[in-house]
């Protein structure tokens, strides 16, 4: 099994002469150190920790384990990363049998979409039934040695019965007709035997990101209907999860650090042909968040390279979201007036098309321009109608100090004070919070009335993440590294996750009471964006806690929980108070109430569990 094969792996290598084949490490104290290979430094501040099995970097803020190091420096995923060391390792990865059989099925599948891809492309260069192919390939100013680069081909009709490719993969590779139709070369017809899936198509093979075809998109004649074709979903092609191009592609994005990302295939051949060969596309469905994700593991920088029209415009806001939810800075290619799209504008003028690309702006500049549009114009409710659209876009922004720069920009475009533009923004948030309280309910997920007010709650967890407390980021150290004692002290002094306000600490602490004694925090167990911050909890010096007696262990981990409880409170009732001032000076008196009643609820739990003000006096409301 995969959790055995990296139990193993783990016991077999030692995360220092993992991490030491790609970077040279030097000892400094407990700890080895250099030069960070994800990063530019010039003075080292990349960590490794033999007696932890982490790794840190203190300039970029990245870690993990070992685990998490090869899928970063090979740019793969955790499979990836188990295969290669379990292949230093000497470890054989063993499948469940079911597992192991659909192991077999997916070769089989890529064996036969190898043999689909040269049969194509055989068709489209060597007979004379590929020339309407060969067509569109002159007729979009496409090489011969660009399409080979690509692998494309040509989808002939197929006969009468339009079984062209099922006959050749049944007499070249012993398919069968089920193989084929299980791996979305071929469909069954009503009343007839099964067809090839692709008929009088120019084809374009999609690789995975070590190049092998795992699925076609294929391109129709004149105006056929659908103009793209694309495989359906298989054990071996998952649209969500596949960008074509990205084989091509890695290792300028890698140089770069940055990726282009396009909508069509002609479009990532069209910027190839350009010299621009950083670039990807979505394959078969718009841009997803699973997509953003595997952009990152190679760069943050992503360049929005879309058409010129309203649905490309609609397409560059959603990606600068998705985007903007995975912490990924975008830019915004403008193409000129008149160019359909980068394809257009490469067969133009390739010049035109690597200055469009290197003077993107950036994602709400271009996106805050195109709201506005004609507003500034002095008819008022063209001013309006800009303001409402522009409103839209700011509260979307996940960063409130760069929604509150696009605001005064806004105010200043429109002619307007920014205080307008901050409270029609208030007015968008308050207008949301209906239905945020409507859906927390409809999931049963509590949440205090203070919470769920002001900011959508991804920014609210943002802004907890940040102002996690010295005492949170203590209690994170004491749980990395001494996972079972810590948590079994928390949990016999009644502390819930809940009240530990720094959400990774939380989850921690959660993982941490199935840790066996002596175990290591086992990283894996978190999600990929929380190993990092326990990378540097586990690198923190803990001075009196390794090795203390039991007591001592106690009194540290009391001491956490009481400033742990006494900063939550003090959070908890300045945030009612504020609220309380802003609805007392609104005229808001049932809220205020409302406000009041909660403030007066939760100085009385304080004070019924024996505590005192923090403070030292008495609460007042």
């Amino acid at each position: 099994m995969q959790q055995d094969a990296k139990e193993e792996i783990k016991q077999r290598l030692n995360i220092v002469d993992v991490i030491g084949r790609y970077i040279r490490l030097q000892k400094g104290g407990r700890e080895l150190k250099g030069l960070c290979p994800f990063h530019d430094e010039k003075s080292p501040s990349f960590t490794v920790s033999p007696d932890r099995q982490v790794w840190y970097c203190f300039g970029c803020s990245e870690g993990g384990d070992m685990f998490s190091f090869i899928e970063r420096i090979e740019h793969t995923d955790f499979r990836g990363a188990l295969e290669i060391l379990a292949s230093q390792a000497g470890v054989t990865i063993e499948e469940h049998p079911a597992a192991t059989q659909q192991s077999q099925e997916r070769k089989r599948l890529q064996e036969l979409h190898a043999a689909a891809q040269q049969y194509y492309a055989h068709v489209l260069w060597k007979t004379p039934v590929g020339e309407p192919g060969r067509d569109i390939l002159v007729e979009r100013s496409v090489e011969p040695g660009v399409a080979e680069l690509f692998g494309i081909g040509f989808a002939p009709g197929g006969g009468d019965d339009g079984d062209a490719l099922i006959r050749y993969l049944v007499a070249k590779a012993g398919a069968s007709e089920e193989e084929l139709i299980q791996g979305g070369l071929a469909q069954q017809s009503s009343g007839r035997k099964p067809r090839d899936k692709f008929r009088n198509r120019l084809m374009f093979p999609i690789r995975d990101e070590r190049g092998r075809v795992i699925a076609f998109g294929g391109r129709a004649l004149g105006d056929a209907i659908p103009k793209y074709l694309n495989s359906p979903e298989t054990l071996l092609y998952h649209k969500s999860a596949t960008l074509f191009g990205l084989d091509m592609a890695r290792e300028a994005v890698r140089m770069l650090n940055a990726v282009v990302l396009v909508e069509g295939y002609f479009d990532v051949v069209a910027l190839h042909r350009a010299g621009v060969t950083n670039v990807v596309a979505s394959s078969g469905t718009a841009l997803t968040e699973q997509h953003v994700r595997i952009l990152r593991r190679y760069t943050d920088r992503i360049i929005l390279c879309f058409d010129h029209d309203a649905a490309g415009q609609q397409a560059a806001r959603r990606a600068a979201l998705l985007c903007a939810a995975q912490e990924v800075r975008a830019r915004i290619v403008e193409l000129p007036r008149g160019v359909k799209d980068p394809d257009e504008l490469v067969r133009q003028n390739p010049e035109g098309l690597r200055g469009a690309v290197e003077h993107a702006r950036p994602e709400w500049e271009v996106l805050l321009d195109w709201a506005v549009g004609a507003g500034g114009e002095t008819d008022v409710e063209a001013r309006r109608e800009s303001l409402e659209r522009a409103l839209q876009l700011l509260h979307s922004i996940p960063e409130a100090s760069v929604r509150e720069l696009y605001a005064q920009q806004l105010a200043s475009r429109l002619h307007l004070h920014p205080d307008a533009v901050q409270a029609d923004l208030a007015r968008l948030a308050r207008k949301e919070l209906p239905l945020r309280k409507a859906d927390q309910q409809s999931q049963g997920a509590p949440r205090s009335s203070v919470e769920s007010r002001g900011n959508p709650p991804h920014r609210a967890q943002q802004q907890i993440e940040q102002m996690g407390s010295p005492t949170d980021a203590y209690l994170g150290a004491l749980l990395a590294q001494e996972p079972r004692m810590t948590a079994d002290l928390l949990a016999a002094e009644g502390l819930e996750p809940g009240e530990i306000r720094y959400p990774v600490v939380a989850r921690m602490y959660e993982i941490a009471r199935t840790v066996a004694t002596g175990e290591q925090f086992p990283l894996d167990a978190l999600p990929e964006e929380d190993r990092p911050h326990v990378a540097r909890f586990a690198l923190r010096d803990l001075p009196g806690v390794h090795g203390s007696d039991p007591a001592t262990q106690r009194k540290i981990v009391l001491d956490c929980i009481a400033s742990l409880r006494r900063t939550r409170f003090q959070y908890e009732t300045a945030r009612i108070r504020a609220a309380l001032r802003d609805a007392t000076k609104s005229g808001d008196s049932g809220e205020a109430e409302v406000l009041s009643r909660e403030l007066q609820e939760l100085l009385a739990v304080w004070k019924s569990q024996g505590r005192t003000s923090p403070e030292g006096k008495s609460e007042k409301v």
